[in-house]
């Protein structure tokens, strides 16, 4: 006995049952499939989200030496990832130095050389996003 004559001996109520059950779990496939396919393409549940928002920080700035050299610390905030944290100074790109576990966290400083008149810049940057985290004017 085939599927065919199966289905048309159980009789009209029981094949509209079965055609409705079955149409809806098509749509379900359909939607779900949809759904998956959207997440992919739009990268809705992409794991990258830590790397295009920037991190929310405060740094503190001190100057010692007569004013030639700049102290940066992380005064409060979230712990940076060393590798996207770098200084500009006067357009100068700098490394935060200093970092010894890979991360700035609150506490870690920096020191850097720096002229009265110089911009200093703390700059966070991954491969996809920048943002400035702070920047100070020595007088």
């Amino acid at each position: 006995m085939g599927l065919r004559t199966r289905f048309r001996s159980l009789g009209r109520p029981v094949q509209v049952v079965l055609g409705v059950f079955l149409g809806l779990l098509f749509l379900l496939g359909a939607v779900m499939g949809t759904a998956v396919l959207g997440s992919f393409v739009l990268g809705v549940g992409d794991s990258s989200e830590s790397t295009t928002n920037p991190p929310r920080v405060q740094f503190d700035y001190r100057t010692t030496d007569g004013g030639e050299t700049l102290e940066i610390t992380h005064g409060g905030g979230q712990s940076i990832d060393v590798g996207t944290l770098h200084l500009v100074v006067d357009g100068e790109p700098r490394a935060w130095e200093g970092a010894a576990d890979g991360h700035v966290d609150v506490g870690d400083s920096t020191t850097t050389s720096a002229s009265s008149g110089a911009t200093v810049t703390v700059v966070w940057e991954t491969s996809n996003a920048y943002a400035v985290l702070g920047s100070i004017t020595l007088q």
